[in-house]
């Protein structure tokens, strides 16, 4: 099955695409199936598993950009240009697919989602890419179950996997590690750090920022002075607390490929502190003994 991969460039979609790829022998579950509880009842797929590799068949990473703007995306988490490195390390075509909202409010944007990844299933000859079903690197429902109300009229023609839904947060960097994932945090919300003001916030989003995406780390940083984990801050950074960006992983390493990063800036930008050291990222292979990242 033809099958797109839903990519930012962070640390889930880059696992999504490997248990796709590579399939892990972590009994995992494509829930497609919205028809349990978990998904509030809705209907649109079929629950199907993965059992075997090639069934699901990544040939595609697409990225969602507002196609509204009058000025070029910018994306302070995962900027475009960096996103473009890493589908070149990983070997994969990728493509921006623009979003224009067809009406007003949250259904306005489904609809608009909708009509782009229709596009996707058209045959390649009427300029399509022949896309069976898209996947996505969604752990929880953040987002009211978007993409599955989204993609349900679209059904049988584009299917939704969610191979990290419900996914334990150690489990998850079990996996990251399997594929040998290595991202950093490109991101981070101080307003959903902990602190009593707000400069303590903004000190550990910036101690954050630029260090490895990995649990450990995340862990000790947003613990509390009597040494508890902050219980709002999702140690996936899930709910949005922080973002991630991966320059090196098992799909890179076979091709001898990675990303390197040659500066570690921080800077606070609106109520953000962003990665600002990546016009400093570059490509590197095997040959260029490059490996201090």
């Amino acid at each position: 099955m033809r099958t797109a991969i839903s990519f930012t460039g962070g640390k889930d979609c880059v696992t999504t695409l490997h248990l796709l790829k590579h399939p892990s022998t972590y009994a995992w579950r494509l829930p497609n199936s919205l028809t349990s509880s978990t998904y509030h009842g809705a209907d649109g797929f079929s629950t199907r598993s993965l059992t075997h590799e090639g069934q699901f068949d990544p040939v595609l990473l697409v990225t969602f950009v507002p196609a509204s703007s009058s000025t070029p995306t910018r994306f302070l988490a995962h900027p475009l240009d960096i996103i473009e490195k890493q589908a070149a390390a990983l070997g994969l075509p990728w493509i921006t697919l623009p979003i224009t909202a067809d009406g007003q409010g949250t259904e306005g944007f489904m609809k608009g989602y909708r009509t782009a990844l229709s596009r996707l299933t058209k045959p390649i000859s009427e300029g399509g890419r022949e896309i069976e079903a898209i996947a996505t690197g969604d752990i929880d429902d953040v987002c009211n179950n978007f993409m599955a109300k989204t993609l349900a009229p679209l059904s049988p023609d584009m299917h939704l996997l969610r191979p990290l839904w419900d996914i334990k947060r150690p489990r998850l960097y079990e996996l990251m590690r399997e594929y040998d994932i290595y991202a950093i945090i490109s991101c981070a919300d101080p307003r959903m750090m902990p602190g009593e003001e707000k400069e303590d916030k903004e000190e550990v989003a910036r101690q954050l920022v630029g260090g490895s995406a990995e649990r450990n780390r995340v862990t000790s940083v947003v613990k509390s002075d009597d040494d508890k984990t902050i219980e709002k801050v999702d140690a996936a950074g899930e709910r949005g607390e922080w973002h991630s960006m991966v320059l090196r992983c098992k799909m890179m390493n076979d091709r001898g490929v990675g990303i390197k990063v040659r500066e570690e800036k921080r800077q606070k930008e609106g109520e953000y502190i962003v990665f600002a050291s990546w016009d400093s990222a570059e490509l590197f292979t095997e040959e260029c003994k490059i490996h201090d990242v």
